[in-house]
């Protein structure tokens, strides 16, 4: 059997499920996902998509950390250990986009729909400063600019962060699926609200120097 080991925040777990929904789906063999590791995680970070895990078909299993390493070493092909934060990783991706939208929906509940939405993605929970990495200084004048230009002048802006920490994950989800437009941080969060949402425009950071950055999807305006 294929183990997938999740892990992250909500946006890895989505990558991690939309992966694992892969290595399923051409022969229908099982699959199971490693939920082992949100034991330990150093950022208090929970296993949040079980639902979602099920609605796939998915087996959950919580492995040891020793036996999730041994796993790797020795199943080669058979014991997956990573993020998956590219597209190109998913069979079918408009299902992937509808099932996990439905997944979404249900845990964010309604939320109005703004005509433009930031994210923003500090990452100051970081060890290493150079993972606190984000778009250029310039990058929300531009996005801001461009969709002005296309979609007209809007006062009707909402800013969402992760600082201070505490906010609902999944209501903040509610309110960037359902925005008109869409301007995300290098973040797996912000990734699927961009990938799975009604934006007409979604615009994307340049990858520039910043380490957390999930492969822009083909449907986003990278600046």
């Amino acid at each position: 059997m294929r183990t997938v080991r999740l892990r992250g925040g909500l946006g890895n777990q989505l990558f991690g499920l939309a992966f694992a929904r892969s290595l399923r789906h051409p022969t229908g063999a099982p699959v199971r996902i490693d939920i082992g590791g949100f034991a330990g995680d150093r950022y208090g970070r929970d296993f949040m998509t079980a639902g979602l895990a099920a609605d796939l078909g998915l087996e959950v299993v919580s492995l040891p950390t020793l036996r999730a390493l041994l796993s790797r070493l020795a199943l080669p092909g058979r014991y997956f250990d990573g993020y998956w934060q590219n597209e190109a990783h998913f069979t079918d991706p408009d299902i992937v986009r509808v099932r996990f939208r439905a997944f979404l929906d249900a845990r964010g509940g309604a939320a109005p729909a703004h005509d433009i939405v930031v994210h923003h993605r500090g990452y100051r929970e970081e060890i290493l400063p150079g993972r606190r990495t984000g778009p250029a200084p310039d990058y929300l004048a531009r996005a801001l600019d461009l969709i002005e230009a296309r979609h007209g002048a809007t006062t009707d802006i909402v800013h969402l962060s992760d600082d201070p920490p505490g906010a609902d994950p999944f209501a903040d989800m509610a309110t960037m699926l359902n925005a008109r437009a869409l301007v995300l941080a290098n973040s797996s969060f912000s990734w699927w609200a961009g990938y799975c949402g009604d934006a007409t425009l979604v615009t994307y950071p340049a990858r520039g120097g910043a380490f957390h950055y999930p492969a822009p999807a083909a449907r986003f305006v990278v600046i």
